[in-house]
Protein backbone atom coordinates (compact mmCIF):
# COMPACT_ATOMS: atom_id res chain seq x y z
CA UNK A 1 0.00 0.00 0.00
CA UNK A 2 2.79 2.40 0.95
CA UNK A 3 4.56 1.59 -2.31
CA UNK A 4 1.43 2.43 -4.30
CA UNK A 5 0.94 5.72 -2.43
CA UNK A 6 4.59 6.62 -2.93
CA UNK A 7 4.36 5.81 -6.64
CA UNK A 8 1.24 7.94 -6.94
CA UNK A 9 2.95 10.77 -5.05
CA UNK A 10 5.99 10.62 -7.35
CA UNK A 11 3.72 10.59 -10.39
CA UNK A 12 1.96 13.75 -9.19
CA UNK A 13 5.30 15.40 -8.43
CA UNK A 14 6.59 14.41 -11.86
CA UNK A 15 3.52 15.83 -13.58
CA UNK A 16 3.81 19.08 -11.62
CA UNK A 17 7.49 19.35 -12.53
CA UNK A 18 6.68 18.68 -16.18
CA UNK A 19 3.91 21.28 -16.05
CA UNK A 20 6.30 23.87 -14.62
CA UNK A 21 8.89 23.13 -17.30
CA UNK A 22 6.23 23.29 -20.02
CA UNK A 23 4.89 26.55 -18.58
CA UNK A 24 8.37 28.01 -18.68
CA UNK A 25 8.73 26.99 -22.33
CA UNK A 26 5.40 28.61 -23.22
CA UNK A 27 6.36 31.80 -21.38
CA UNK A 28 9.76 32.07 -23.09
CA UNK A 29 8.29 31.49 -26.56
CA UNK A 30 4.94 33.28 -26.29
CA UNK A 31 5.54 35.83 -23.53
CA UNK A 32 2.55 34.68 -21.49
CA UNK A 33 1.50 32.00 -19.02
CA UNK A 34 -0.97 29.38 -20.19
CA UNK A 35 -3.30 29.75 -17.20
CA UNK A 36 -3.28 33.54 -17.59
CA UNK A 37 -4.06 33.56 -21.29
CA UNK A 38 -7.30 35.29 -22.10
CA UNK A 39 -9.88 32.90 -23.44
CA UNK A 40 -11.14 34.27 -26.76
CA UNK A 41 -14.70 35.48 -26.58
CA UNK A 42 -17.08 33.22 -28.41
CA UNK A 43 -17.77 34.52 -31.87
CA UNK A 44 -21.15 34.41 -33.57
CA UNK A 45 -21.41 31.66 -36.11
CA UNK A 46 -21.25 33.03 -39.62
CA UNK A 47 -23.05 31.01 -42.27
CA UNK A 48 -20.20 29.96 -44.53
CA UNK A 49 -19.72 27.88 -47.63
CA UNK A 50 -20.32 24.16 -47.48
CA UNK A 51 -17.51 21.64 -47.15
CA UNK A 52 -16.87 21.34 -50.87
CA UNK A 53 -16.55 25.11 -51.24
CA UNK A 54 -14.19 25.23 -48.25
CA UNK A 55 -12.03 22.62 -49.97
CA UNK A 56 -11.90 24.53 -53.24
CA UNK A 57 -11.48 28.01 -51.87
CA UNK A 58 -9.89 28.99 -55.20
CA UNK A 59 -11.35 28.81 -58.66
CA UNK A 60 -10.01 29.54 -62.14
CA UNK A 61 -10.48 32.98 -63.70
CA UNK A 62 -9.83 33.41 -67.44
CA UNK A 63 -7.86 36.67 -67.44
CA UNK A 64 -5.62 36.31 -64.39
CA UNK A 65 -5.43 32.59 -63.69
CA UNK A 66 -7.09 32.08 -60.32
CA UNK A 67 -8.81 33.80 -57.44
CA UNK A 68 -10.93 33.04 -54.41
CA UNK A 69 -14.25 31.33 -55.05
CA UNK A 70 -16.93 34.06 -54.95
CA UNK A 71 -18.70 33.81 -51.61
CA UNK A 72 -15.81 32.04 -49.83
CA UNK A 73 -14.92 33.54 -46.47
CA UNK A 74 -12.25 33.02 -43.83
CA UNK A 75 -13.20 30.21 -41.42
CA UNK A 76 -13.99 31.21 -37.83
CA UNK A 77 -11.68 28.44 -36.68
CA UNK A 78 -8.66 30.36 -38.01
CA UNK A 79 -9.50 33.47 -35.99
CA UNK A 80 -7.19 32.73 -33.07
CA UNK A 81 -4.23 32.15 -35.36
CA UNK A 82 -4.88 35.41 -37.20
CA UNK A 83 -5.09 37.41 -33.98
CA UNK A 84 -1.89 35.88 -32.63
CA UNK A 85 0.27 36.12 -35.73
CA UNK A 86 -0.84 39.59 -36.77
CA UNK A 87 -0.59 41.02 -33.26
CA UNK A 88 -4.25 42.07 -33.21
CA UNK A 89 -6.37 42.56 -30.10
CA UNK A 90 -9.79 42.25 -31.72
CA UNK A 91 -11.38 40.46 -34.64
CA UNK A 92 -10.93 42.60 -37.78
CA UNK A 93 -13.98 43.63 -39.78
CA UNK A 94 -12.63 42.06 -42.97
CA UNK A 95 -12.93 38.61 -41.39
CA UNK A 96 -16.60 38.71 -42.36
CA UNK A 97 -15.96 39.82 -45.92
CA UNK A 98 -16.62 37.10 -48.51
CA UNK A 99 -14.67 36.86 -51.73
CA UNK A 100 -16.40 39.08 -54.26
CA UNK A 101 -17.54 38.47 -57.82
CA UNK A 102 -13.96 38.61 -59.17
CA UNK A 103 -12.41 36.47 -56.44
CA UNK A 104 -10.87 39.15 -54.19
CA UNK A 105 -11.52 39.60 -50.47
CA UNK A 106 -13.57 42.76 -50.29
CA UNK A 107 -16.71 44.34 -48.90
CA UNK A 108 -17.95 45.13 -52.42
CA UNK A 109 -18.14 43.65 -55.91
CA UNK A 110 -16.02 45.04 -58.76
CA UNK A 111 -16.05 47.33 -60.55
CA UNK A 112 -16.76 49.10 -57.29
CA UNK A 113 -19.30 51.92 -57.63
CA UNK A 114 -17.97 55.29 -56.57
CA UNK A 115 -19.38 58.71 -55.77
CA UNK A 116 -17.86 62.03 -56.94
CA UNK A 117 -16.37 62.59 -53.47
CA UNK A 118 -14.70 59.16 -53.32
CA UNK A 119 -10.92 58.84 -53.61
CA UNK A 120 -10.36 55.30 -54.83
CA UNK A 121 -7.14 53.45 -53.96
CA UNK A 122 -6.27 50.09 -55.54
CA UNK A 123 -3.69 47.78 -53.98
CA UNK A 124 -1.96 45.07 -56.03
CA UNK A 125 0.37 42.18 -55.26
CA UNK A 126 0.37 38.83 -53.50
CA UNK A 127 -0.54 37.78 -49.97
CA UNK A 128 1.68 40.42 -48.34
CA UNK A 129 -0.07 43.10 -50.39
CA UNK A 130 -3.41 41.56 -49.41
CA UNK A 131 -2.44 42.20 -45.80
CA UNK A 132 -1.66 45.82 -46.65
CA UNK A 133 -5.04 46.22 -48.36
CA UNK A 134 -6.88 44.83 -45.33
CA UNK A 135 -4.78 45.97 -42.37
CA UNK A 136 -3.45 49.27 -43.73
CA UNK A 137 -6.68 50.96 -44.76
CA UNK A 138 -6.96 53.28 -41.76
CA UNK A 139 -3.34 54.45 -41.88
CA UNK A 140 -3.30 54.91 -45.65
CA UNK A 141 -6.62 56.75 -45.53
CA UNK A 142 -5.25 59.15 -42.90
CA UNK A 143 -2.21 59.89 -45.09
CA UNK A 144 -4.39 60.71 -48.08
CA UNK A 145 -6.72 62.93 -46.06
CA UNK A 146 -3.74 64.82 -44.63
CA UNK A 147 -3.36 66.47 -48.04
CA UNK A 148 -5.37 69.72 -47.71
CA UNK A 149 -7.24 69.36 -51.00
CA UNK A 150 -8.24 65.79 -50.06
CA UNK A 151 -9.13 66.27 -46.40
CA UNK A 152 -12.86 65.95 -47.02
CA UNK A 153 -12.68 63.07 -49.49
CA UNK A 154 -14.05 59.61 -48.73
CA UNK A 155 -11.15 57.20 -49.20
CA UNK A 156 -12.29 53.88 -50.69
CA UNK A 157 -10.08 50.82 -51.17
CA UNK A 158 -10.17 48.28 -53.98
CA UNK A 159 -8.26 45.18 -52.93
CA UNK A 160 -6.77 43.57 -56.03
CA UNK A 161 -4.10 41.58 -54.20
CA UNK A 162 -4.23 37.79 -54.10
CA UNK A 163 -2.13 35.15 -52.39
CA UNK A 164 0.19 33.63 -55.00
CA UNK A 165 -0.14 36.51 -57.48
CA UNK A 166 2.93 37.74 -59.33
CA UNK A 167 3.60 39.77 -62.43
CA UNK A 168 2.21 39.86 -65.03
CA UNK A 169 -1.00 39.03 -63.13
CA UNK A 170 -1.10 42.48 -61.48
CA UNK A 171 -0.90 44.35 -64.77
CA UNK A 172 -3.52 42.06 -66.33
CA UNK A 173 -5.92 42.63 -63.45
CA UNK A 174 -5.38 46.40 -63.68
CA UNK A 175 -6.08 46.43 -67.43
CA UNK A 176 -9.21 44.33 -66.91
CA UNK A 177 -10.60 46.53 -64.13
CA UNK A 178 -9.98 49.70 -66.11
CA UNK A 179 -11.71 48.13 -69.12
CA UNK A 180 -14.69 47.45 -66.86
CA UNK A 181 -14.78 51.14 -65.96
CA UNK A 182 -13.31 51.06 -62.46
CA UNK A 183 -12.46 54.56 -61.24
CA UNK A 184 -8.99 54.79 -59.66
CA UNK A 185 -7.17 57.74 -58.12
CA UNK A 186 -4.14 55.95 -56.64
CA UNK A 187 -2.44 52.59 -57.23
CA UNK A 188 -0.06 50.91 -54.79
CA UNK A 189 1.76 47.82 -56.04
CA UNK A 190 3.57 45.88 -53.27
CA UNK A 191 5.45 42.90 -54.64
CA UNK A 192 8.73 41.12 -55.40
CA UNK A 193 8.91 37.93 -53.34
CA UNK A 194 6.30 36.00 -55.35
CA UNK A 195 7.86 37.09 -58.63
CA UNK A 196 10.93 35.12 -57.63
CA UNK A 197 9.61 32.30 -55.44
CA UNK A 198 6.49 31.34 -57.43
CA UNK A 199 8.52 31.56 -60.63
CA UNK A 200 11.03 29.14 -59.10
CA UNK A 201 8.23 26.76 -58.04
CA UNK A 202 6.90 26.85 -61.61
CA UNK A 203 10.32 26.23 -63.09
CA UNK A 204 11.79 23.78 -60.58
CA UNK A 205 8.77 21.79 -59.40
CA UNK A 206 6.22 21.99 -62.22
CA UNK A 207 8.52 22.50 -65.22
CA UNK A 208 6.35 25.41 -66.32
CA UNK A 209 7.46 28.80 -67.59
CA UNK A 210 8.25 31.40 -64.93
CA UNK A 211 5.87 33.92 -66.50
CA UNK A 212 2.84 31.66 -65.99
CA UNK A 213 0.51 31.96 -62.95
CA UNK A 214 1.31 29.68 -60.00
CA UNK A 215 1.24 26.24 -61.62
CA UNK A 216 0.49 24.46 -58.36
CA UNK A 217 -2.83 26.32 -58.17
CA UNK A 218 -3.72 25.88 -61.85
CA UNK A 219 -2.87 22.15 -61.83
CA UNK A 220 -4.31 21.68 -58.35
CA UNK A 221 -7.71 23.09 -59.26
CA UNK A 222 -7.86 21.03 -62.43
CA UNK A 223 -6.78 17.89 -60.59
CA UNK A 224 -9.58 18.35 -58.07
CA UNK A 225 -12.16 18.59 -60.79
CA UNK A 226 -10.68 15.88 -63.03
CA UNK A 227 -9.62 13.32 -60.45
CA UNK A 228 -11.48 10.01 -60.60
CA UNK A 229 -9.22 8.24 -58.11
CA UNK A 230 -10.35 9.86 -54.86
CA UNK A 231 -12.43 12.64 -53.47
CA UNK A 232 -9.51 14.98 -52.94
CA UNK A 233 -11.78 17.91 -52.16
CA UNK A 234 -13.24 16.06 -49.16
CA UNK A 235 -9.75 14.96 -48.06
CA UNK A 236 -8.51 18.54 -47.98
CA UNK A 237 -11.67 19.71 -46.21
CA UNK A 238 -11.29 17.06 -43.51
CA UNK A 239 -7.63 17.93 -42.91
CA UNK A 240 -8.41 21.63 -42.63
CA UNK A 241 -11.37 20.96 -40.36
CA UNK A 242 -9.18 18.95 -37.99
CA UNK A 243 -6.58 21.73 -37.90
CA UNK A 244 -9.23 24.32 -37.05
CA UNK A 245 -10.68 22.16 -34.26
CA UNK A 246 -7.22 21.74 -32.71
CA UNK A 247 -6.59 25.48 -32.99
CA UNK A 248 -9.79 26.21 -31.06
CA UNK A 249 -8.96 23.63 -28.36
CA UNK A 250 -5.42 24.98 -27.93
CA UNK A 251 -6.78 28.52 -27.53
CA UNK A 252 -8.78 27.47 -24.46
CA UNK A 253 -6.22 25.11 -22.85
CA UNK A 254 -5.31 25.95 -19.27
CA UNK A 255 -2.57 23.37 -18.77
CA UNK A 256 0.80 24.00 -20.40
CA UNK A 257 1.28 20.27 -21.04
CA UNK A 258 -2.14 20.01 -22.64
CA UNK A 259 -1.49 23.17 -24.66
CA UNK A 260 1.84 21.91 -26.01
CA UNK A 261 0.31 18.53 -26.81
CA UNK A 262 -2.46 20.23 -28.81
CA UNK A 263 0.06 22.47 -30.55
CA UNK A 264 2.05 19.40 -31.59
CA UNK A 265 -1.12 17.80 -32.99
CA UNK A 266 -1.97 21.07 -34.73
CA UNK A 267 1.46 21.18 -36.35
CA UNK A 268 0.96 17.64 -37.64
CA UNK A 269 -2.51 18.53 -38.96
CA UNK A 270 -1.25 21.67 -40.71
CA UNK A 271 1.65 19.70 -42.18
CA UNK A 272 -0.84 17.17 -43.51
CA UNK A 273 -2.84 19.92 -45.20
CA UNK A 274 0.33 21.16 -46.91
CA UNK A 275 1.26 17.62 -47.97
CA UNK A 276 -2.18 16.97 -49.51
CA UNK A 277 -2.27 20.31 -51.32
CA UNK A 278 1.30 19.88 -52.56
CA UNK A 279 0.44 16.48 -53.98
CA UNK A 280 -2.76 17.78 -55.56
CA UNK A 281 -0.84 20.66 -57.16
CA UNK A 282 1.45 18.42 -59.18
CA UNK A 283 0.97 17.87 -62.90
CA UNK A 284 -0.22 14.34 -63.65
CA UNK A 285 1.48 12.90 -66.75
CA UNK A 286 -1.01 11.94 -69.45
CA UNK A 287 -3.94 13.81 -67.93
CA UNK A 288 -5.81 15.83 -70.60
CA UNK A 289 -5.74 19.25 -68.95
CA UNK A 290 -8.08 21.77 -70.58
CA UNK A 291 -5.78 24.62 -69.50
CA UNK A 292 -2.28 24.43 -70.90
CA UNK A 293 0.71 26.26 -69.36
CA UNK A 294 3.86 27.12 -71.28
CA UNK A 295 6.68 24.72 -70.45
CA UNK A 296 9.77 26.83 -71.17
CA UNK A 297 12.18 26.55 -68.22
CA UNK A 298 15.37 28.38 -67.17
CA UNK A 299 18.83 26.87 -67.31
CA UNK A 300 19.81 28.06 -63.82
CA UNK A 301 18.63 30.01 -60.78
CA UNK A 302 20.70 33.00 -61.87
CA UNK A 303 19.13 32.96 -65.33
CA UNK A 304 15.68 32.63 -63.75
CA UNK A 305 16.38 35.64 -61.52
CA UNK A 306 17.28 37.76 -64.55
CA UNK A 307 14.24 36.63 -66.54
CA UNK A 308 11.71 37.31 -63.78
CA UNK A 309 13.33 40.66 -62.96
CA UNK A 310 12.89 41.71 -66.59
CA UNK A 311 9.22 40.65 -66.60
CA UNK A 312 8.68 42.45 -63.30
CA UNK A 313 10.32 45.62 -64.65
CA UNK A 314 8.30 45.71 -67.87
CA UNK A 315 5.05 44.97 -66.02
CA UNK A 316 5.61 47.90 -63.67
CA UNK A 317 6.27 50.22 -66.61
CA UNK A 318 2.96 49.03 -68.10
CA UNK A 319 1.12 49.63 -64.82
CA UNK A 320 2.46 53.17 -64.68
CA UNK A 321 1.21 53.75 -68.23
CA UNK A 322 -2.24 52.43 -67.36
CA UNK A 323 -2.31 54.60 -64.23
CA UNK A 324 -1.49 57.69 -66.30
CA UNK A 325 -4.27 56.82 -68.74
CA UNK A 326 -6.87 57.38 -66.01
CA UNK A 327 -5.04 60.12 -64.09
CA UNK A 328 -4.09 57.94 -61.10
CA UNK A 329 -0.83 58.17 -59.15
CA UNK A 330 1.28 55.00 -59.07
CA UNK A 331 3.58 53.84 -56.26
CA UNK A 332 5.65 50.67 -56.62
CA UNK A 333 6.82 49.21 -53.31
CA UNK A 334 9.38 46.40 -53.13
CA UNK A 335 8.66 44.30 -50.05
CA UNK A 336 11.18 43.29 -47.36
CA UNK A 337 12.12 39.68 -46.74
CA UNK A 338 13.91 37.98 -43.87
CA UNK A 339 16.39 36.25 -46.18
CA UNK A 340 17.62 39.58 -47.58
CA UNK A 341 18.10 41.52 -44.39
CA UNK A 342 20.63 42.71 -41.80
CA UNK A 343 18.03 42.27 -39.07
CA UNK A 344 19.23 40.83 -35.76
CA UNK A 345 16.58 38.24 -34.98
CA UNK A 346 15.74 37.22 -31.45
CA UNK A 347 15.93 33.50 -30.84
CA UNK A 348 12.12 33.35 -30.62
CA UNK A 349 11.57 35.13 -33.92
CA UNK A 350 14.38 33.24 -35.63
CA UNK A 351 12.73 29.95 -34.69
CA UNK A 352 9.52 30.89 -36.57
CA UNK A 353 10.96 33.07 -39.35
CA UNK A 354 14.20 31.49 -40.54
CA UNK A 355 14.52 28.07 -42.14
CA UNK A 356 17.91 27.49 -43.81
CA UNK A 357 16.38 24.59 -45.78
CA UNK A 358 13.63 26.77 -47.29
CA UNK A 359 14.13 27.45 -50.99
CA UNK A 360 13.75 31.18 -50.29
CA UNK A 361 16.94 31.10 -48.21
CA UNK A 362 18.83 30.52 -51.46
CA UNK A 363 16.57 32.23 -53.98
CA UNK A 364 16.06 35.57 -52.26
CA UNK A 365 19.75 36.51 -51.75
CA UNK A 366 20.42 35.64 -55.41
CA UNK A 367 17.27 37.10 -56.92
CA UNK A 368 16.62 40.31 -55.00
CA UNK A 369 19.77 42.13 -56.25
CA UNK A 370 18.56 41.74 -59.84
CA UNK A 371 15.25 43.34 -58.96
CA UNK A 372 16.94 46.16 -57.08
CA UNK A 373 18.89 46.94 -60.26
CA UNK A 374 15.61 47.11 -62.18
CA UNK A 375 14.12 49.16 -59.35
CA UNK A 376 16.78 51.81 -59.88
CA UNK A 377 15.82 51.91 -63.56
CA UNK A 378 12.15 52.27 -62.61
CA UNK A 379 13.01 55.24 -60.42
CA UNK A 380 15.08 56.79 -63.23
CA UNK A 381 12.07 56.45 -65.55
CA UNK A 382 9.96 58.54 -63.18
CA UNK A 383 8.14 55.82 -61.26
CA UNK A 384 7.70 56.43 -57.52
CA UNK A 385 9.72 53.37 -56.48
CA UNK A 386 10.08 52.46 -52.79
CA UNK A 387 12.73 50.03 -51.55
CA UNK A 388 11.74 48.65 -48.12
CA UNK A 389 14.30 45.84 -47.90
CA UNK A 390 15.91 47.45 -44.83
CA UNK A 391 12.60 48.39 -43.19
CA UNK A 392 12.92 46.03 -40.22
CA UNK A 393 16.71 45.91 -39.84
CA UNK A 394 16.84 48.07 -36.71
CA UNK A 395 13.51 47.07 -35.15
CA UNK A 396 13.86 44.93 -32.00
CA UNK A 397 10.25 43.77 -31.77
CA UNK A 398 9.17 40.64 -33.71
CA UNK A 399 7.61 41.25 -37.12
CA UNK A 400 7.91 38.04 -39.17
CA UNK A 401 5.65 35.12 -38.27
CA UNK A 402 6.50 32.43 -40.84
CA UNK A 403 9.47 31.12 -42.81
CA UNK A 404 8.22 32.56 -46.08
CA UNK A 405 7.69 36.31 -46.12
CA UNK A 406 4.72 37.41 -44.00
CA UNK A 407 4.82 39.96 -41.20
CA UNK A 408 2.48 41.36 -38.57
CA UNK A 409 0.56 44.59 -38.03
CA UNK A 410 3.66 46.32 -36.67
CA UNK A 411 5.49 45.49 -39.89
CA UNK A 412 2.76 47.03 -42.01
CA UNK A 413 2.73 50.17 -39.87
CA UNK A 414 6.48 50.59 -40.38
CA UNK A 415 6.13 50.19 -44.15
CA UNK A 416 3.27 52.66 -44.35
CA UNK A 417 4.60 55.40 -42.06
CA UNK A 418 8.28 55.37 -42.96
CA UNK A 419 8.28 54.30 -46.58
CA UNK A 420 4.95 54.62 -48.36
CA UNK A 421 3.87 57.89 -46.71
CA UNK A 422 6.69 60.09 -48.14
CA UNK A 423 6.28 58.87 -51.72
CA UNK A 424 2.50 58.93 -51.68
CA UNK A 425 2.36 62.41 -50.16
CA UNK A 426 4.89 63.75 -52.66
CA UNK A 427 2.78 62.50 -55.55
CA UNK A 428 -0.53 63.76 -54.15
CA UNK A 429 0.81 67.16 -53.09
CA UNK A 430 2.39 67.77 -56.48
CA UNK A 431 -1.01 67.70 -58.17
Amino acid sequence: MKTAIYALFMLVVGLLAAEIVAEGYVYVNEDTLTWMRRVPASQPTVPGPDQAVQATRQVLFPYYGFGLRPGWRLPDGDMGLQLRTMGLTSVPDYWRWPANNLGFQSDANYPRPSEPNDFVVAIFGGSVANGLALEGREELGAIIRSVPRLMDRNVVFVNLAQGGFKQPQQVLVLAYLLALGQKLDAIINLDRFNELYVAWENDHESRVSADMPAAKFIFGLQNRFLSTQSDVAAEVAQARSRARRLERRAATARSALHYLYLRALLLRAETRVVEIETEIGKSVPGRPYPIVLRTTTSESVDRLAIDVADIWYRASIAMKGLALSVGAVYVHVIQPNQYFSRRRFSETERAVAIDPSHAAAVLVPRGYPEMLKRGALLAESGIAFVDTTAAFDSKPRPVYFDTCCHFNKLGYSILIERYIRPKLLALLESR
